[in-house]
């Protein structure tokens, strides 16, 4: 049987971990105001309107589902959602090595690239605010689970609603 229909729970944060970098990514170009040709900003804003549905019927599958697990469920699921998103989302977001390899770029310059920066790292945790929110909803955020999401150095903020734009202080005027 497919994973989804023995593990919906897990599949639907699969599912998470496979959108939000992409959605999160794709946005951010989207809110640069950097000159990019109309056809890509065009396919972009499709991507990302498909995206919503998937990431809004995940968020809502889980909201629905998760709640009414029994307590060690839940327990497992609190420790799984943050390995899922690290192990997943990195896969996702990190071109393939034979991307690398074409361009002759060091393993080093790669690994300072997507993960070895304080930069890096902290936009890597970025991708999964909403992620993290919805974790504090449905009850996933404890205090393992918040052990869990800074070892794997996916910690930080919640946004305060879903897709909720990054501020910065030169926005705030």
């Amino acid at each position: 049987a497919p994973v989804g229909a023995l593990m919906p729970n897990l599949f639907f944060m699969a599912v998470l971990a496979g959108e939000e970098p992409i959605d999160h990514i794709q946005k951010d170009i989207l809110r640069s105001g950097d000159d990019i040709h109309p056809i890509m900003r065009g396919v972009m804003a499709i991507h990302v309107a498909e995206e919503a549905r998937h990431i809004s019927f995940a968020h809502e599958f889980l909201k629905k589902n998760v709640p009414a697990q029994p307590a060690l469920n839940k327990a497992v699921l609190s420790i799984a959602m943050p390995i899922v998103m690290f192990i997943l989302g990195r896969a996702i977001a990190t071109p393939p090595k034979t991307f690398f390899k074409q361009f002759d770029m060091p393993a080093e310059v790669r690994k300072d690239l997507f993960y070895g920066s304080k930069e890096s790292k902290r936009t890597f945790a970025d991708y999964y605010v909403d992620v993290r929110a919805l974790a504090e909803e449905i009850g996933l955020m404890n205090p393992v689970a918040r052990k869990v999401w800074k070892l794997l150095g996916i910690d930080g903020p919640s946004s305060r609603y879903r897709s909720e734009p990054k501020r910065s202080a030169k926005h705030a005027d």
